[in-house]
């Protein structure tokens, strides 16, 4: 059986984009991995001469698009998903401000990048 999750990405407020994972959603698994991936970069303003894939997120959207692009490592899986898809799974809010990234799972802050 799978564990799903959703993870549901905002910027100052705004949902910017939903995803639907159909599997290893627990939080050792899809959380850690999340971690891992915001820990290896750094919300920025404009970027530098630096441009590796992970190692600077240009805002909210830059940060989506980096998620995405590191958990979709095969077909399925990792789906673009609407609003409101199966509350009742594990859930990730991805809270992404001017100068900090926080995660949630389940409403309990896990993670964020001013604290770790």
């Amino acid at each position: 059986m799978s564990t799903n999750a959703t993870i549901k990405i905002t910027e100052k407020g705004k949902t910017l984009c939903n995803l639907y994972v159909h599997w290893d959603g627990y939080w050792d698994g899809l959380g850690k991995n999340i971690v891992n991936i915001l820990s290896d970069g750094q919300l920025v303003n404009g970027l530098g001469i630096e441009r590796t894939l992970g190692s600077q997120f240009n805002g909210a959207g830059c940060l989506a698009a980096t998620l995405i692009a590191k958990l979709k490592t095969e077909p399925g899986n990792i789906y673009l998903a609407t609003e409101g898809t199966q509350d009742d799974m594990n859930h990730y809010d991805l809270k992404v401000n001017e100068y900090s990234i926080e995660l949630y799972h389940n409403k309990e802050l896990k993670w964020d990048n001013l604290n770790s």
